[in-house]
């Protein structure tokens, strides 16, 4: 009897003492989340590409959780959660086909309430492809234009191997007129421009040294007799 006594004194004894360094309180809560500054260095890419962000300065402790968020259009309307992207210090953005914007958004569960990073993007320049021709051609060296069709990448400009082809750099165009006849190679060049290299494709025109059909009319004398009655 005085054995249970004792066991039920001492566990009410031990009930009442505290676990050393436990506290009843509970933690206390988030409140006005920061969203901290994020910084890439990834880009500008040509076409495709994929690369990484960072964020420094963000709130941390309990009651916070982070999502990286992506959008097309500098999150004016497209808004998007980046997949599995929870850790505020690093985010890999996966392969993108155009230039995409980031941030970190910070959640306060108290509230709850968010709060965002500066937004940072990626460049991603459309690959050059382009295709030139002179449909036209053979054409003669007779007064006129050759004009160059050009499907694709704009902005490029013309040159011609060997020397004799009057050409526009800019637009394509050949004076046919001062042109020395044979066969050239003209190069169209798109220079290198937001992570994509020079960009060139080729064609050929060949310049024929043809007469003027307009010049080329003769004139039929008629020899006649005059009659006298």
């Amino acid at each position: 009897m005085w054995v249970v006594l004792q066991m039920i004194y001492l566990t009410r004894y031990a009930a009442q003492i505290p676990t050393q360094g436990h506290t009843n309180s509970s933690p206390p809560a988030c409140s006005s989340p920061v969203g901290g500054t994020a910084n890439t260095v990834a880009g500008p890419f040509c076409g495709t590409g994929s690369g990484t962000i960072t964020a420094t300065g963000y709130s941390t402790g309990f009651g916070f959780s982070y999502q990286w968020q992506y959008s097309s259009d500098n999150f004016v309307t497209d808004i998007n959660d980046l997949a599995g992207q929870t850790n505020p210090a690093t985010a890999a953005t996966g392969v993108i086909t155009s230039t995409t914007y980031y941030r970190l958004r910070v959640t306060c569960s108290t509230g709850p309430v968010s709060a965002f990073s500066n937004i940072v993007s990626i460049t991603v320049t459309p690959a050059p492809a382009a295709n030139i021709a002179y449909t036209g051609s053979p054409y003669c060296t007779v007064a006129g234009t050759a004009t160059v069709t050009r499907t694709g990448t704009a902005g490029g400009s013309y040159s011609a191997i060997p020397a004799g082809l009057t050409l526009n750099a800019v637009t394509g165009d050949v004076t046919l007129g001062t042109s020395t006849p044979g066969t050239y190679t003209v190069t169209y060049t798109v220079p290198a421009s937001g992570g994509c290299p020079v960009y060139t494709t080729t064609t050929g025109i060949t310049v024929s040294n043809c007469t003027d059909p307009c010049t080329a009319i003769t004139t039929l004398h008629v020899p006649f007799r005059l009659l006298q009655l």
